[in-house]
């Protein structure tokens, strides 16, 4: 019989984030968020699900930027909604980037859903068009 698995046992659980919203450059936000678990970054790579919206809170997922794609940071294991929904993995230091496209007038925010099913918010994401 197969042992149950262990809460950790397969490397950092995030419980929170923080984000860096860069400037807008050339219809590109690039969205950096460093994983965390209190105050400390986490130590290991992790996987959370991030999906974009047109509210703060999260009620109105979007599928309108025109492409997110990872930055320098982490790896997009799957788009899970195109433009929308992506399964990201972070580095080992739990930090990854996305450059999210948009050259329309718009606002987004980016949610990460974190593996307990918390929900953590950016700030706003403003494109100029």
């Amino acid at each position: 019989m197969n042992a149950p698995f262990l809460p950790g046992e397969f490397g950092a659980q995030p419980n929170t984030a923080s984000f860096v919203i860069g400037a807008e450059t050339a219809h590109v936000i690039n969205l950096g968020v460093q994983l965390k678990q209190g105050a400390d970054a986490i130590e290991d790579a992790a996987a959370v699900h991030v999906y974009l919206s047109t509210d703060a809170v999260g009620d109105t997922p979007t599928a309108a930027a025109d492409t997110i794609a990872i930055g320098t940071d982490g790896s997009i294991i799957g788009a899970l909604i195109a433009h929308a929904l992506v399964l990201v993995k972070s580095e080992t230091s739990g930090h990854f980037d996305l450059n999210i496209t948009e050259a329309s007038a718009a606002t987004y925010y980016a949610h990460l859903v974190l593996p307990s099913g918390a929900i953590v918010r950016s700030g706003a994401l403003v494109f100029g068009g």
